[in-house]
């Protein structure tokens, strides 16, 4: 899967067999294998990203990944994202980011809170 954005390309491709993914943010490319052992970034289902040029991963089964430009965070239930799968990732106009999955998520910079 590649993104370009305003800024880079953001490139993103497991790596058949390992386990691990390969992720690329202009030139640097770096494996992810140390924060990715439940092997989530093989199953990419959306990409995004929020006002502050960080790259939102949703996944199948594993939560939402963020990638600063540095390393990746994974989100999961302990960050209030409830939904194991991430379908959607949309940044509204006033720069708010919303996940969706199985119910609707509003990230308000540090954590998740389902909207009902």
């Amino acid at each position: 899967m590649v993104v370009v954005d305003g800024d880079a390309t953001f490139g993103l491709a497991p790596l058949a067999g390992t386990g691990e993914a390969l992720l690329c943010m202009g030139a640097p490319l770096t494996s992810s294998a140390a924060v990715n052992r439940d092997r989530s970034l093989q199953r990419v289902f959306s990409i995004g990203e929020d006002r502050d040029g960080n790259i939102w991963i949703g996944t199948i089964d594993g939560g939402a990944w963020r990638y600063d430009g540095r390393g990746l965070r994974q989100f999961t239930a302990s960050d209030g994202l409830t939904s194991a799968s991430v379908m959607a990732i949309y940044r509204d106009r006033d720069g708010v980011l919303w996940l969706g999955g199985t119910g609707v998520f509003r990230f308000d910079g540090s954590r998740f809170e389902r909207v009902r």
